[in-house]
């Protein structure tokens, strides 16, 4: 087996986005084909149905989310599928409308088709018209693009990979926060998005995989796909963790095996018994659940307007593969220590080396720091601000609007008073002049690479 699939991508299931018969063995028609058929039949059946129908469960986006390339029935959207309908105790229908598509062809359609968020939009708008509970949504958008910058890097030569990585990136960062918020408009607030992160397709666990620029293709694209993600609202489903080392086992071509295909059904799984209640139908509608973020200037650090990712420096693979530069990293978190311990921050808004993220709220550490009232606390930087805000509430003026593990997504209500310029360095220290009380604590940090808010949780005893 090749070790690295991505510039055979055309050859195996990749970019040809129109053919309906792509993933195909000697012009036999493939899974693509098999799935748009029960699509087809799936779709006519809903609309029989009307009231009765079951709840739906939607796969959207790239050849991951149909199945391919072969039983469709043993892909992780029937596994999910299976999942859902025992979970939930009830009828579920999985209904796919996703093809081949870039990330530009699932906004745009391709040739004069209808595009694929288009049609999931309209999905959707009939089944909340109709009453008719989606229980779930799973998308995996851009892995085509990475694979057709590949194969653009492989013809022209490794001197074009550099700037053909750096366009592609930068189209994907537009392009993927659109799609979610188109499909956040559409959706029941209550429908939870998973949104799945990719794999590295050539690491069989091979020496130095992990530096090769394949790999740190796919973590710039990740990076992406976490940033949007979180400040969509939607819930991130990790393949890549899972498929280190063992892509001989779980890909062929740049598609999951059978094996691969029930590892992403387990990470489906996983998200969605961490959801909370609120998002697992029946969907309990007296809990707000906010579809994406509404900053406010009493909870946002004043962040660098947005600027271009680097230009790439890193060649391609041997092979010509060609993946790309180092990813895009997020800032380093900060430390507050006190006399009871530390607390290794939570990161909010930021602009850093080229990548903006607005987050669904201010990320604050679940486990409160504990400190006395007139004990003088140090706060630890990894990077050399220029300047730098402290900004703190109490818990109360604000809500709690996401729980994760180790963290909740806070959102401020109202302005502060307590506000303190301080000194431009990474390590110093600050004695709270403010009441007993427990209180979410933001550092608005500017550096030469861009803005970042730490963010803390604190208890002041008295």
């Amino acid at each position: 087996m090749a070790v690295s699939r991505i510039a055979a991508a055309v050859a195996v299931c990749g970019y040809l986005a129109s053919q309906a018969t792509a993933c195909t063995d000697g012009g036999t028609p493939g899974a693509a084909t098999t799935a748009a058929v029960a699509m087809t039949a799936t779709r006519q059946s809903l609309s029989d149905e009307g009231q009765g129908s079951p709840a739906v469960y939607l796969s959207l986006g790239d050849s991951i989310q149909y199945g391919c390339c072969h039983d469709p029935k043993r892909s992780s959207g029937e596994l999910f599928h299976q999942y859902l309908s025992q979970r939930l105790n009830r009828s579920v229908e999985w209904v796919t409308l996703a093809g081949n598509d870039t990330a530009d062809e699932f906004i745009n359609g391709l040739r004069g088709q209808t595009p694929q968020l288009d049609r999931a939009v309209a999905a959707l708008e009939g089944w909340r018209d109709e009453g008719r509970p989606v229980v779930a949504i799973t998308l995996s958008i851009g892995g085509n693009d990475l694979v057709e910058m590949g194969r653009k890097c492989h013809e022209q030569g490794k001197e074009s990979c550099p700037e053909l990585y750096g366009a592609a990136l930068r189209r994907y960062m537009q392009e993927l926060p659109l799609i979610l918020q188109r499909l956040n408009d559409a959706k029941d607030p209550h429908t939870p998005l998973s949104l799945l992160t990719y794999y590295n397709a050539s690491d069989c666990g091979q020496p130095d995989v992990q530096s090769s620029p394949t790999e740190l293709g796919v973590q710039g694209w990740n990076s992406v796909i976490t940033a949007a993600g979180l400040a969509s609202g939607a819930f991130l489903a990790d393949a890549y963790t899972p498929f280190r080392g063992k892509a001989c086992e779980y890909v062929e071509g740049v598609d999951p095996t059978y094996e691969g295909h029930a590892v992403i059904a387990q990470v489906y799984e996983g998200v969605y018994e961490s959801l909370p209640p609120e998002f697992v139908e029946p969907f309990d509608r007296s809990v707000e659940s906010p579809a994406s973020p509404e900053p406010t200037s009493a909870t946002t650090p004043s962040t660098p307007p947005p600027t271009s990712p680097p230009e790439p420096t890193s060649e391609p693979d041997d092979d010509g593969s060609g993946a790309g530069p180092p990813h895009v990293e997020p800032p380093p978190p900060a430390t507050l220590v006190a006399a009871s311990g530390e607390q290794i921050s939570g990161v909010y808004n930021y602009c850093w080396k080229g990548l903006c993220v607005d987050m669904l709220g201010v990320m604050v550490p679940k486990e409160a720091l504990i400190a006395r009232a007139d004990e003088t606390l140090t706060f630890k930087l990894a990077i050399e601000p220029t300047q730098l805000v402290l900004l703190a509430w109490t818990l109360d003026k604000g809500s709690i609007v996401r729980e994760y593990e180790g963290f909740f997504a806070w959102r401020g209500q109202g302005e502060t008073d307590l506000r303190y310029e301080l000194p431009a360095q990474s390590s110093f220290q600050f004695t709270p002049d403010f009441l007993p009380g427990r209180y979410v604590i933001v550092l608005d940090v500017h550096a030469s690479d861009g803005g970042v808010g730490y963010a803390f949780l604190l208890d002041l005893a008295p």
